[in-house]
């Protein structure tokens, strides 16, 4: 079998447990790292399962957080090429991964690092953070609630970013 599948059965096996429970402990994390993903993210359909898990798991760990950014960032940034800039296309599929349902605060986080690590990064990606900055684009936190409207790591990143 192909391990990009095995890879993602296992993901996928992870994260109907992840819902079952209705939340992601620390432990979770931690078998996410060493058994599920032992080699960080590896294809773009795993970024989605995880982007996706984000949005419906309505309590996790901050690790989860942590983890999804660092490695979201390391795959867009480093793992897709050409290493260390963010092309258009692979700006478009990211902000339709991020934005499918809604934007969470990890996902205002992940466009804010990537921004920050990457040489050279495709306008859409600012254009998101100064569009959600602008317009108040509802950023959501795990209990469904609205945040509010400026979320100080997403200005920091605009301002720099500019």
């Amino acid at each position: 079998m192909d391990a990009d599948i095995i890879g993602n059965a296992r993901l996928e096996a992870f994260a109907e447990r992840a819902r079952a429970a209705g939340r992601i402990l620390y432990g979770d994390v931690c078998r996410l790292q060493r058994n599920v993903l032992p080699h960080g993210i590896e294809t773009r359909e795993q970024v989605r399962l995880l982007l996706e898990l984000d949005r419906s798991v309505p309590r996790a760990d901050r690790a989860f957080g942590e983890f999804l950014v660092a490695s979201i960032v390391s795959f867009v940034v480093w793992g897709e090429r050409p290493t260390g800039r963010v092309e258009e296309d692979v700006a478009d599929w990211l902000i339709d991964c991020l934005c499918s349902e809604r934007l969470t605060r990890t996902g205002v986080a992940i466009v804010a690092e990537i921004l920050e690590e990457a040489d050279q990064s495709a306008p859409a990606l600012l254009a998101l953070l100064e569009r959600r900055r602008r317009i108040a684009l509802p950023v959501f936190d795990k209990d469904e609630s609205r945040v509010p409207e400026t979320d100080a790591s997403a200005d920091a990143a605009v301002a720099q970013a500019a």
